[in-house]
């Protein structure tokens, strides 16, 4: 096992730091490969410029994580016993065990061609640590054939010929194969000879028993699968076929039938095999060479068409004169990023997201070494992104830790290797931060994992790490000793807080100086010669740091010591541009975001891209490059919308999908990376929000979608297991959609459904076109958890719910003011879980409010009038307080809500009232309803019964 970790730690270091950049790009387009100053076709098959957009925009990370024809594998199993706040599962993840879904029993010729093409990406993209990456230590992997000794002198030989072999380039690559051996052989076509000839066993070194390590030849299993595949592949409809080859009008590209294409493959592996300008032009210098080779050979066969060959040169290459003519798409990324950076202070761009919590090994800091178990990351995380910001220079686009003197080695050489923003931050990336941060040798600090691994999420614990591995805990120990003093007090005083928030923005300040200092002794003092977060000179007062604490509480944790909880807001300000994180922190977790009213201004940005000349012509040119281009721009817009735009785009993508073709969810892979969990708790309760009322069964494409994001996360936290056990139960879905997470007993589960979804959920239900019963069960979900959840009482879901939208529900629930059936089920729910003792009795919803809202509705149509008298008869005899207004519905001004009300029921009067506790009802629903009307908020008692 130690083997195996430091293989992969030796395989992987370099992997997040080494694809190309936009330079790197501009770079390889201009260099000049042959005679007649043959360039790369800027919108060629050999253009680097997809890949780049491609691996920018998450594209080749969902479909290997995500894509509904892998099979993710992860696992949930029940612990034997666990400590009372401990969760009762434990969680695994292994992305080197994923497989392909299997194909039907009698699979048609385009199922088996998808299924080998996701195999064939699971084995060239094998990320066993979770991260996007080719590397894997196993001996039989692609990779590791291309780096045997021997092999790696042809490997951008082999590669150029798997490329164009996806092209349909017939290229003389053959392989030979018999019981126990492989031979691949490339024929050179000038001479008959071989360029190479390899065998396909070659030697690695293997651990054998007691760590012993031992050279063997192994067959190479996986390379042999790869070049069987391309080999077969050159004729088939998946190169042929232009549902999946390079889109040509953007709204073909939109829907991402691309990402299943042979050459779209091919290009993503190739940008990440390559790391450098010199090597990629190397790389295309082979292509070059080959294809000269291949069409020399071609013009002497009579029957092909001369002008069919020279056109496939074209397609990769270009003189000089004619780039002259042709879209200069580096510019346009040039000024696309150049205004994205205009508009970002922040380290955190659409490009570059913010930490996330990951499972990550632990580290023994002793020995220097880590071993197979392995932690929740999420205060970890959440300090790298604190980390990020401090050190993050807008001018340089760097970090740099050169102001900071007294740093300690390891917090210095992570900085020297990761110096500039990359897209995500992966498992390579945390395995050095934890070199940085677990076991420190600090008493103040506190761990809650094994060897000193997993930071206590509190608030002063994460000072203390950050003044030790900045080397100023002993300068701030007095400050720090003195916070501590007083929260542990027996009723501490709330200004500690904000002395908290004062000592926090001034060690954060001088964190960001360009030269060492140490915080005054008045924390209260501001330090004249701080400037904040590398961003200008100190005499520069535009530029500001500011921390505040919002909701802070004291709670108790190790050794009776207690901590600081709550959300730390850090905004930093640049002349007339702001950005910010937001670290939220309870007693389990820590985590770090985007302040959302940090976005860029969306219409600003619009203005100056539309105002750009190309802007116009790009949207109307027809070719892969330019589609890709133009979908990295339209990205780069969407992220800086505020978030329930986002939301919306979302849910008019969802509506507007077509089911019935194989691969109708790739273009949700096309939306910008799934990591974040937030966004991806959005995209299942929306995915399923949209199935409401349809069956779904766990082969499923969406179920298998759904799956993969589910898995993904760690789902031994009982919070995020929760949260999306929740959305497959609210929506109606059986748990068997995730049989993987099926097995989880309901007795653990407490339903995390945030007020907002069912909000949504309900306006979803009202304006969908759904079967009714399906919504009505949505609704009984709903006020089931409305009765024993705070945040979602039926009545203040109904509060968010405009007038106009609560007619058109009623309308839908009484199909059109005809029965009251759906409406006394949904009252038999209230009933019974009232009658076992299920409610919550501070929020539980009476059933004469119950009926007594629906009328106040009902009032506002015509059609629905006629089941005023239903919902009226439905009232018990007085027990209770009716209280329609304690649900503080607020009516919008100028719509005489009830004023309707109160006119419709007096009118009503001799019609309802046929007993006299017909009458003591409607003399308290009158009243309540004057009331209301009046605009006096307030509850009436139901008057004496005379008779009684």
């Amino acid at each position: 096992m130690k083997l195996h970790l430091c293989l992969m730690q030796v395989l992987i270091a370099h992997q997040i730091c080494a694809s190309m950049g936009i330079h790197s790009i501009e770079k390889v387009l201009k260099a000049k490969l042959g005679p007649g100053f043959t360039l790369i076709h800027p919108e060629g098959p050999l253009s680097p410029l997809p890949a780049y957009i491609s691996s920018r925009c998450g594209f080749v990370y969902n479909k290997r994580f995500f894509s509904p024809d892998i099979n993710a594998w992860y696992e949930l199993k029940e612990k034997k016993e666990s400590e009372a706040g401990e969760s009762k599962y434990i969680y695994t993840r292994q992305p080197d065990r994923d497989r392909v879904h299997s194909a039907d029993k009698m699979p048609t010729s385009m199922q088996i061609g998808i299924e080998n093409y996701h195999s064939v990406l699971l084995k060239m993209f094998p990320s066993p640590l979770g991260d996007l990456s080719i590397k894997t230590p196993r001996n039989n992997a692609f990779i590791a054939f291309l780096s045997d000794k021997e092999v790696s002198k042809h490997a951008y030989r082999i590669l150029a010929s798997l490329f164009l072999l996806s092209d349909g380039v017939n290229v003389p690559l053959t392989l030979s194969k018999t019981d126990k051996a492989a031979t691949l052989t490339l024929k050179n076509l000038k001479n008959n000879t071989d360029h190479f000839s390899i065998n396909m066993t070659v030697p690695r070194l293997v651990a054998m028993n007691k760590g012993l390590i031992k050279e063997k030849n192994v067959f190479q299993n996986d390379a042999v699968f790869i070049f069987e595949y391309f080999l077969k592949v050159k004729d088939s409809t998946l190169v042929t076929d232009k549902e999946y080859s390079s889109s040509v009008s953007y709204n073909e590209f939109k829907k991402g039938q691309f990402l299943n294409s042979p050459k779209w493959l091919m290009q993503a592996y190739i940008f990440e095999y390559i790391s450098t300008p010199e090597n990629y032009i190397a790389f295309s210098m082979v292509v070059h060479e080959m294809l000269c080779e291949y069409l020399e050979a071609a013009r002497s066969d009579q029957n092909m068409n001369i002008q069919h060959i020279d056109s496939i040169f074209y397609r990769y290459f270009i003189s000089e004169e004619d780039t002259a003519r042709q879209f200069d798409y580096i510019k346009i990324m040039k000024e696309i990023q150049g205004i994205k950076s205009e508009h970002n202070i922040s380290p955190f761009s659409a490009d570059v997201q913010v930490p996330s919590a990951q499972r990550t090994p632990i580290y023994i800091r002793a020995k220097k070494e880590f071993i197979s178990e392995t932690f929740n990351n999420s205060v970890e995380a959440s300090l790298l992104g604190v980390f990020f910001c401090l050190l993050y220079c807008p001018n340089t686009e760097s970090y740099s830790t050169h102001h900071i003197l007294h740093a300690s080695e390891e917090l210095t050489n992570f900085f020297c290797k990761y110096d500039t923003p990359f897209k995500a931050t992966g498992a390579a990336v945390y395995k050095d931060w934890s070199r940085v941060v677990s076991g420190l040798c600090n008493n103040y600090i506190v761990y809650t994992g094994a060897n000193r691994n997993r930071l206590e999420p509190g608030i002063v614990n994460m000072l203390c790490v950050i003044t030790t591995i900045t080397g100023t805990f002993e300068t701030e120990k007095k400050t720090l000793d003195y916070i501590i003093r007083e929260i542990n007090q027996e009723h501490p005083k709330e200004a500690i807080f904000k002395t908290l928030e004062k000592y926090a923005t001034n060690l954060f300040r001088s964190l960001s100086v360009g030269e060492s200092g140490t915080l005054l002794d008045d924390i209260g003092e501001s330090n004249k010669h701080i400037s904040c977060f590398s961003l200008g000179h100190a005499h520069d007062n535009s530029r500001s740091v500011k921390v505040s604490l919002e909701k802070p509480q004291i709670t108790s944790i190790a050794d009776e010591r207690k901590d600081i909880y709550g959300t730390i807001v850090i905004t930093y300000k640049d002349k007339k541009e702001k950005a910010g994180v937001v670290l939220t922190s309870d007693t389990q977790d820590m985590k770090i975001t985007n302040f959302p009213e940090f976005n860029q201004d969306w219409l600003s940005l619009s203005n100056k891209v539309n105002r750009l000349l190309w802007v116009n012509k790009l949207r109307r040119k027809k070719t892969f490059a330019s589609c890709m281009v133009l979908h990295y721009l339209n990205q780069k817009m969407k992220k800086a919308l505020p978030e329930s735009d986002q939301t919306e785009n979302l849910i008019k993508k969802i509506t507007d999908t077509k089911e019935g073709t194989h691969a109708y969810l790739e273009k949700f892979l096309l939306m910008d990376t799934i990591q974040m969990p937030e966004h991806k708790l959005t995209l299942v309760y929306r995915m399923l929000l949209h199935k409401i009322g349809h069956s779904i069964s766990q082969n499923d494409p969406i179920a298998r979608f759904i799956s993969n994001i589910i898995g993904s996360e760690f789902l031994d936290q009982t919070e995020t297991l929760n949260k999306f056990i929740s959305c497959i139960t609210i929506t109606g879905m059986n748990r068997q959609i995730c049989p993987r997470i099926n097995s989880v007993d309901d007795k653990v589960i407490e339903y995390d459904c945030c007020a907002d979804m069912l909000k949504e959920g309900f306006k979803y239900c009202i304006t969908a076109n759904k079967p009714l019963s399906a919504r009505v069960q949505f609704i009984k979900t709903a006020l089931e958890l409305g009765e024993t959840h705070k945040d979602c009482e039926f009545l203040k879901i109904m509060a968010s719910v405009s007038s106009k939208k609560q007619v058109q529900l009623l309308s839908f629930l009484t199909e059109k003011g005809k029965t009251i059936k759906h409406l006394v089920s949904i009252a038999e729910v209230l009933e019974a879980m009232q009658e076992k003792g299920e409610s919550n009795p501070e929020i539980s919803l009476s059933t004469s409010t119950f009926w007594a809202i629906w009328i106040s509705i009902a009032c506002q149509k015509d059609n629905l009038k006629r089941i005023i008298m239903d919902c009226f008869n439905q009232i018990p005899p007085y027990q209770d307080n009716i209280q329609v207004v304690s649900h503080n519905i607020t009516r919008e001004k100028g719509t005489g809500f009830y004023e309707k009300v109160a006119a419709t029921m007096s009118g009503l009067e001799e019609a309802l009232c046929k007993t006299q506790e017909d009458l003591t009802k409607y003399t308290i629903l009158i009243n309540i309803f004057g009331y209301e009307a009046r605009g006096e908020i307030q509850t009436v008692d139901a008057p004496q019964d005379e008779t009684q």
